[in-house]
């Protein structure tokens, strides 16, 4: 059997102008990102792949959260993983 982690983004940062896609985590988002980064590393699943937006805050997030694992997957950026509406499930 298969295991499915989601991992939500960190809190971005309103504050910056930047689009929706370019919008960095904030510091609380960082703060979140390691916390379940290190989550992760104590209970989670070993992981076969990463899947990630493209957004600069889940790739981010990814960096800080992986950052904690003792052996990180390998990374796919889908742009479908930004974009995901739920249809075709």
């Amino acid at each position: 059997m298969k295991t499915l982690v989601v991992l939500r983004h960190g809190k971005s940062d309103w504050d910056v102008p930047a689009t929706d896609a370019d919008r960095p985590l904030g510091k609380r988002g960082r703060r979140q990102a390691e916390e379940a980064g290190q989550w992760l590393a104590d209970h989670g699943p070993a992981l076969d792949v990463a899947v990630l937006s493209p957004a600069r805050r889940a790739r981010e997030t990814w960096e800080r959260a992986s950052g904690r694992l003792d052996e990180p997957p390998p990374v796919r950026v889908d742009e479908a993983a930004y974009t995901f509406d739920g249809a075709g499930l």
